[in-house]
């Protein structure tokens, strides 16, 4: 009977949402553009709260927050103010890595605010699994919300498996992980489920035990599973990045609204599916805790979107008296200094002094050569070559991923701070031995994700490299098989002892720096792992940031600029 139930309500909601008048939906697709203007302190009115024609349903959230700290006393307050009876506190995920608050506390510190925010629920972003799924539990086990998962295996992981609830749609426990939940807002049923990259197997650590599904099945029984229980409104919360959850809302009907993340996208106002029948909205917030998003969205009976109104509140804005348009929530501002008070001692180190800026801004690191990057390959390269020994190979290289590049150096004293800061997921530094067609193909690799600014793109050193991005790229699935072959690598040429450059020879041996995480296959560098699992991968694990630290004590004043070691020929013709 409940599954019958259910197809009559599916029923009509279709022949509803077709005497939806286009000229209606045209002016709510404005709308979010309009109320992303209204100012800050306006927005703790209840606004369409009291609304007497359907249910009104309020989102804030956030996602790929990075444990990025600074405004989160801010947040507290904003969400204080902003939540009403009818809301939802949602996280999309990468709450993980990225500054020395988790280098240190491991997540925990973030999911303090977490609790004391109140938050009803998250999923997994790829970087919760940097650590193993070890320190994940201990996460999931603190959480005062239950987090949803509907398309990853636990079963096999001793860590993760027993904290799984294989059952969909219940209303969720604190500290377990759930296909999805039921959440009753002023007596409507919500429905949440989760999704999570299927390249986390790869952009992570996520170990052996864990399956990553593909997302649209999941998503589709996921949604069927909900609507078996009567539930009409449903909202996805993912991480997978803009362009997948804009396939996922086309692909799948019955999805209301996508909470998203991944991407880091700043989406100043809902992005909107199929606006002239049934819509999805698709919102998310930019990175690391600048904002906290919201989203207003008004449901008619049958659970179709009616009227929406979306925005992103900047929680570093100030009013025009120089005052925070936020002020920070006095709990949370004193727990957050207990927690850096831990830190300031590790962040006040001085450990080496830049004469220029060291560039890992994000858009910059994932698409070209930054003197940063040189400056951590060449520190990666000059550890190894004064470890590893072998007079038998052609030559020493190194190869680092950007993607563990996370923020740039100011000119002056460099601190500790800012190397773990840089370098937050405390990988390790090693070695492999591997031919120079084997290099050829995980800087193919490498470069073939440019286009979406993927973690992947290396910086070198010991060799300088040509590509040509207007040239088809290597594509793989999320398990590193490889779908079509790239064509991209033109030249690739080793760095002489004299400071000349001579042709790679793909026959001759050489030994590869680079770290752990690229080594077992992270980031798609299959041709990394393919070496290791041969056993010439070195027994090394060296922390990266130290190695860093020894190499700036030993070159004294930084001078890094870009070399050349690094071109895309953009079609051009490659030089002699």
């Amino acid at each position: 009977m409940e599954a019958e139930s259910g197809n009559r309500r599916r029923i009509t909601k279709l022949l509803i949402r077709l005497s939806l008048t286009v000229p209606l939906l045209a002016g709510m697709v404005a709308t979010p553009i309009m109320h992303a203007a209204v100012k800050a302190e306006e927005a703790a009115s209840p606004a369409a709260g009291n609304a007497k024609d359907g249910f009104h349903l309020r989102l804030l959230h956030t996602n790929d927050t990075h444990a990025h700290l600074d405004l989160v006393a801010r947040r507290m307050t904003a969400i204080k103010q902003l939540r009403t009876p009818n809301t939802l506190l949602l996280d999309a995920g990468d709450v993980f890595a990225g500054t020395p608050y988790f280098t240190q506390y491991e997540g925990l510190a973030d999911l303090w605010f977490m609790n004391a925010a109140k938050y009803d629920a998250m999923t997994f972003g790829n970087h919760e699994f940097d650590r193993g799924t070890a320190t994940l539990r201990s996460f999931i086990r603190g959480a005062s919300f239950p987090f949803v998962s509907a398309n990853v295996t636990y079963g096999d992981d001793p860590n993760l498996g027993p904290l799984f609830a294989d059952r969909a749609g219940v209303r969720g426990e604190a500290g377990q992980i759930y296909p999805s939940i039921i959440r009753e807002v002023s007596g409507e049923a919500v429905g949440i489920f989760g999704l999570t990259t299927a390249e986390a197997s790869a952009l992570s650590s996520p170990g052996q035990h864990l399956v990553f599904e593909e997302a649209v099945a999941s998503a589709r029984a996921a949604v069927s599973s909900l609507q078996a229980k009567g539930v009409t409104k449903i909202i996805a919360l993912t991480h997978q990045g803009l362009t997948e959850d804009q396939k996922l809302a086309d692909a799948v009907p019955g999805i209301d609204i996508i909470v998203g993340g991944h991407s880091h996208s700043r989406l100043v106002a809902p992005a909107v599916r199929h606006a002239d029948r049934e819509p999805t909205l698709i919102v998310q917030a930019g990175e690391h805790g600048k904002n906290l998003g919201q989203l207003d969205a008004q449901f008619n009976a049958s659970g179709v979107i009616t009227q929406w109104s979306g925005r992103l509140l900047a929680l570093d804005a100030m009013k025009s008296d120089g005052k925070p348009m936020w002020a920070e929530d006095a709990e949370a501002a004193a727990k957050l200094s207990a927690f850096a008070m831990v830190l300031n001692q590790i962040q006040r180190t001085v450990v080496g002094y830049t004469k220029v800026t060291l560039d890992g801004e994000h858009a910059h690191v994932r698409t070209r050569e930054t003197n940063l990057g040189n400056l951590i390959a060449d520190s990666m390269l000059d550890k190894i070559k004064s470890i590893v020994h072998a007079p038998d190979v052609e030559g020493y290289v190194a190869i680092q991923n950007s993607g563990n590049i996370r923020a740039s150096i100011r000119r002056g004293p460099i601190t500790l701070g800012d190397l773990l800061t840089v370098m937050p997921f405390g990988n390790k530094i090693t070695a492999i031995r591997m031919t120079g067609e084997e290099i050829m193909a995980a800087l193919e690799n490498g470069v073939s994700g440019v286009e979406q600014r993927e973690g992947r793109f290396p910086q070198v050193a010991g060799m300088r490299f040509y590509y040509d991005s207007t040239k088809q790229g290597e594509r793989v699935d999320a398990v590193s098989h490889i779908r079509e072959a790239g064509h991209r690598m033109m030249k690739v040429q080793l760095l002489r002892e004299d400071g000349s450059y001579s042709a790679i020879k793909p026959d001759a041996m050489y030994v590869v720096a680079t770290n752990t995480f690229m080594a077992g296959g992270g980031d798609f560098y299959a041709a990394m792992e393919r070496a290791s699992d041969a056993g010439r991968r070195y027994k090394l694990e060296l922390l990266d940031y130290e190695v860093l630290s020894e190499y700036l004590s030993k070159i004294g004043r930084v001078t890094a600029r870009v070399e050349g070691r690094v071109m895309d020929l953009r079609g051009r013709t490659l030089p002699d």
